[in-house]
C-alpha cells in the first residue's frame, strides 16, 4: 500500500534518519512506479539534503513514468524556479552580476614593456557564462519544462 510507506517515510524522517528517508523513498518507488505522490516525497528529501540534480533526475523519471500527472509537472516548475532563485542568490552573493557590470565601466591599466595589456577585458568565455546566467536567471529552464507540459497534455 503506497499510503504506509508514505507514513514509514514521515516517521523516518520525524526521526531525521537522512539516509533511511532515502532507501525507503527508493524501495516505495520499485514497489510502486506510478504513484506520482511518492516522486514527490522523494524529490523534497533531496531538495532537502541540498541534492538539486538527484530531485531533478526523480522528477523527471516520475514525469516519463506518469506523463499526465499535473502534480509532478507542477513540482517540476516549482523546483526548477526554486533552483533559478537559490542561483541569483548565490550569484549575488559571489558578486558575480556586479563583476560583470564593473568589467565594462573599469578603466584600462596598463603595463609597461612592449606588451600591453587589459587586465580588466573580459575572456571570451566569461560572455558565455554571462549569457548561460542570464538566460537561467530569466527562467529558461522552467519556461521548458512549461513548454514540454504543454506537449504532453
Amino acid at each position: 500500500d503506497a499510503g504506509l510507506w508514505i507514513q514509514y517515510i514521515q516517521a523516518a524522517e520525524k526521526a531525521q534518519a537522512c539516509s533511511l528517508v532515502s532507501r525507503i523513498c527508493g524501495r516505495a518507488l520499485q514497489m510502486h512506479p506510478n504513484n506520482p505522490s511518492l516522486y514527490v516525497i522523494a524529490a523534497s528529501h533531496e531538495l532537502k539534503q541540498q541534492s538539486h540534480s538527484a530531485a531533478r533526475v526523480l522528477l523527471q523519471r516520475g514525469i516519463r513514468m506518469n506523463t499526465e500527472s499535473v502534480d509532478l509537472w507542477t513540482e517540476y516548475i516549482k523546483m526548477e524556479l526554486g533552483f533559478a532563485e537559490l542561483l541569483r542568490r548565490r550569484w549575488t552573493i559571489l558578486g558575480l552580476h556586479e563583476e560583470n557590470e564593473s568589467m565594462h565601466d573599469a578603466t584600462e591599466v596598463e603595463i609597461g614593456g612592449e606588451g600591453d595589456m587589459d587586465l580588466e577585458k573580459p575572456l571570451p568565455e566569461d560572455n558565455e557564462d554571462d549569457s548561460a546566467r542570464r538566460e537561467i536567471l530569466n527562467g529558461v529552464l522552467a519556461k521548458e519544462v512549461i513548454t514540454n507540459a504543454v506537449k504532453c497534455e
